[in-house]
């Protein structure tokens, strides 16, 4: 029986990314408390700015008597007292290479090229489909002195044509880090990963997981959209003519 202290409480928003926090619990068998109002974003918003003042964000996750955000860190957490193994390739494997550099790259380059240009493009009144691919230097638009989204996308299909998951031969937490990436492109930069062959046949491997399954009827009861937000909710990055039902 684990200590109440090891139980994490998760605070929710739906569509967030404490959805992955939920789903390795899932995989790995670990009780989890879940906070957040159904179907009222603003409403599990309001909740973390109660728990968590200073810097409100999901997931913000209760766990060993104290509060800890950033997915990746929890992951890393959970994994190191609870995985015995799982989830992560043998460190001395060219797996484990893989993992590594997938559960970073999920929020260091995918979520922060799309977030870049998200912001860029509404500080210039632009539509973010719109917005240069990448950033050069002169006229020369052959060598771009900072990729973009789309260079991104490309790199993420280039290697999943090569390797079943992102751990490599393997499902690994790195799946579960790069899936939330990937499926709120469309919400983000309004670019569908699922036109990308490998990046779509990947998300429907990891999408038919028992444990992917459990973990969006506890994080969206309700049903979620293709975004993983609740159902009719909207959300003010989709597209101004995207209808909601």
């Amino acid at each position: 029986m684990p200590h109440e202290a090891d139980i994490p409480t998760i605070y929710h928003i739906e569509g967030s990314r404490a959805f992955r926090v939920i789903w390795l619990c899932e995989e790995l068998g670990i009780p989890y408390e879940l906070v957040f109002k159904r179907g009222d974003p603003a409403a599990s918003m309001a909740t973390l700015r109660t728990v968590h003042p200073l810097l409100p964000m999901a997931p913000v996750v209760r766990y060993g008597g104290e509060l800890i955000v950033e997915s990746g860190a929890i992951l890393e957490i959970l994994l190191t007292r609870h995985g015995k193994g799982r989830l992560v390739p043998a460190a001395d494997s060219a797996d484990f290479l893989f993992h590594v550099q997938w559960l970073h790259f999920a929020e260091a380059t995918v979520m922060s090229r799309m977030l870049t240009e998200r912001f860029v493009a509404m500080a210039s009144g632009m539509d973010v489909d719109k917005m240069p691919k990448g950033y050069t230097v002169g006229m020369d638009v052959t060598a771009p002195a900072m990729i973009g989204s789309t260079a991104v996308f490309g790199y993420v299909d280039d290697f999943l044509s090569k390797h079943a998951f992102f751990g490599g031969a393997e499902f690994t937490a790195a799946d579960i880090m790069m899936e939330h990436a990937l499926r709120v492109a469309k919400l983000v930069v309004w670019a569908d990963t699922n036109d990308y062959q490998h990046i779509k046949a990947w998300r429907k491997r990891v999408a038919a997981r028992p444990a992917y399954e459990c973990a969006a009827r506890a994080a969206t009861p309700g049903g979620a959209d293709e975004y993983g937000l609740p159902i009719a909710t909207g959300h003010p990055l989709m597209r101004p003519s995207t209808s909601v039902s």
